[in-house]
């Protein structure tokens, strides 16, 4: 749209996030939750961290995820890391009942559920399990794949969000 300071290509987790580096905030606090503070720069590992997970998973831009996470950092680094690798998050409650999520999973077509991990026998607290295909049938419990441990994620940084023509 030009002459209205729209810019063609937007990314809401890019502007949000990289706004914040640039100006110079990369140390300063971004997010507080019971296991910790974390600074705009920590943030954004996670989200970039978060962002090349989905895409090894072979998630695709504008397919949907659902996200039934705690109130931890897990939950904003994911949630952007969607946006910014152009996957759209869908946040569920963590209080809902199975036939909620069961209409809610189905109507919303989403590829993949990410479900918070509380249990140590499953994975490190705060690990992130995904569930993906006949997987994420609410009555299964399914093969589990700590987010953070998908091979190929630790160090990559998705510096560019993908871009497309709209």
């Amino acid at each position: 749209m030009a002459g209205t300071g729209i810019p063609r290509e937007y990314n809401a987790a890019v502007d949000l996030i990289e706004r914040n580096l640039e100006a110079g905030r990369a140390g300063k606090i971004a997010y507080i939750d019971d296991s910790g503070r974390y600074t705009y720069g920590e943030l954004a590992e996670r989200v970039n961290r978060a962002a090349n997970a989905l895409v090894t998973l072979g998630i695709r831009r504008e397919e949907r995820i659902a996200l039934a996470l705690l109130d931890t950092i897990d939950f904003p680094a994911v949630f952007l890391g969607a946006i910014k690798a152009g996957i759209v998050p869908v946040a569920l409650n963590t209080l809902l009942t199975t036939p909620d999520y069961d209409y809610m999973l189905r109507d919303s077509r989403a590829r993949a559920l990410m479900v918070a991990i509380k249990a140590a026998a499953l994975a490190a607290p705060g690990a992130i399990a995904v569930f993906t295909g006949a997987d994420m049938a609410t009555d299964r419990v399914g093969s589990m794949v700590p987010l953070w441990q998908i091979p190929g994620v630790d160090g990559k940084v998705m510096n560019e969000p993908p871009r497309w023509a709209l």
